[in-house]
């Protein structure tokens, strides 16, 4: 599979995929709004690599029918959905109309990240792109090791019960810590607590579990820092954001402040 990306002049320019027809799937395409040179000509690309790595998976692990012969779809069919990072992307059939023209299938995303409902869905990934930008961001200004880890928005985050998900004003400070969890769990990693110390956040009654996009409703500003590595710890304050780095004792202000 190659990727392509069209040049200045085109309105909106293109990038798609060649080489998966002997495959008997339709190449992916995404529209873009911005000009050729632009650093989300790269994030683009990786994005449909990532697809096309997503569809080789698929083609190749067998599923779990009710006979134990099933396998997983070889072919990504218009109206399914991918996770990709926080938000998820959508596909439909390309037509005449379409710039691009037939025969792909154009990748969506959610109008709204942060939506309660996945229902609402525009021609390609803009936010999807910006997001897992500004969370690399945050991983390189703050020099925090590991591979970028982000959870999807339907995962599922810990939360001491004074930390609740909803219809609160935010108490600070706030502290986050990311643990060991499989990635395949549906679990973020995350536990946000109150930063009460005589509040025992071992004791199970004390904490609640509950879809991280909840949190993320509620809070937005943590979503830059999702995506660090296991081992990670964010404390939020009023007007600063206190990063302990896996292994570091020390505590390092984000010079960014809260994004």
């Amino acid at each position: 599979m190659q990727v392509f990306l069209s040049p200045n002049g085109t309105e909106p320019r293109w990038a798609w995929t060649e080489g998966l027809e002997h495959a008997e799937q339709h190449d992916f395409a995404v529209p873009m709004a911005w000009q050729e040179g632009d650093a989300r000509d790269q994030r683009v690309t990786d994005l449909l690599a990532f697809i096309g790595d997503a569809f080789a998976n698929a083609s190749n692990v067998p599923g779990e029918g009710g006979d134990g012969t099933a396998e997983l779809p070889t072919i990504i069919q218009p109206g399914e959905t991918l996770a990709y990072g926080w938000t998820t992307l959508g596909f439909r059939a390309s037509s005449p109309a379409d710039a691009i023209g037939p025969g792909f299938l154009v990748v969506q995303e959610l109008a709204d990240p942060l939506a309660e409902h996945e229902d609402r869905w525009v021609d390609g990934a803009d936010q999807a792109l910006d997001l897992l930008a500004l969370q690399a961001e945050t991983r390189r200004r703050n020099i925090v090791p590991g591979a970028l880890d982000a959870p999807h928005r339907s995962d599922l985050v810990y939360t001491c019960t004074r930390v609740p998900p909803t219809g609160f004003l935010w108490q600070y400070p706030v502290a986050a810590q990311r643990y060991a969890y499989e990635g395949d769990s549906g679990e973020s990693g995350w536990f946000f607590s109150c930063y009460d110390q005589p509040h025992d956040h071992e004791d199970p009654r004390e904490r609640e579990q509950v879809p991280l996009r909840e949190l993320v409703a509620a809070f937005p500003r943590i979503l830059p820092y999702l995506a660090l590595a296991v081992g990670t710890a964010v404390i939020f304050t009023s007007d600063q954001v206190v990063i302990f780095r896996p292994d570091d004792d020390e505590g390092y202000e984000d010079p960014a402040g809260l994004v």
